[in-house]
């Protein structure tokens, strides 16, 4: 009864994955119904889904410059002069954090002369900013 309905609402691949086919018919329905309950967040014996929290570099991005109302990858390089091609670099090795990280990075590496320590923290990206300009903006605070 539960495996049939859960056999409509998944793909074989996936619910071969959750459900052994070499069960008996009796426990592919005792463990369709806990995935059916889990889905409707009834199950109390498994976990609930946790909204993830927010990176730390996007915390530090919005606490220095979250009065920005446009964080489109255009606008953010206008406002910091950083070309474009860069961000659109950083932002394709991860996502939004990632691009933020970038940021962070570039303009402190503008601030203190420094370049980030390893290419983890986009250490060749730094540089070619740097090299194209060291235009510092004022913070945002919003």
């Amino acid at each position: 009864m539960f495996y049939n309905r859960i056999s409509e609402l998944m793909p074989k691949k996936t619910l071969d994955k959750y459900i052994p086919p070499n069960l008996s018919i009796n426990k592919k329905n005792e463990m369709a119904k806990i995935l059916l309950d889990r889905r409707k967040g009834i199950n109390k014996s498994t976990p609930q889904v946790v909204k993830s929290r927010a990176s730390i570099f996007t915390t530090r991005f919005n606490k220095q410059y979250g009065g920005l109302k446009d964080k489109s990858i255009k606008n953010l390089s206008k406002y910091f002069k950083i070309q474009p091609s860069i961000l659109n670099t950083i932002y394709d090795k991860g996502a939004r954090a990632r691009l933020y990280k970038g940021i962070l990075n570039i303009m402190k590496a503008r601030k203190t002369g420094v370049l980030p320590s390893s290419e983890a923290h986009d250490k060749s990206l730094v540089k070619k900013a740097m090299d194209f300009n060291n235009y510092i903006p004022n913070d945002i605070i919003s």
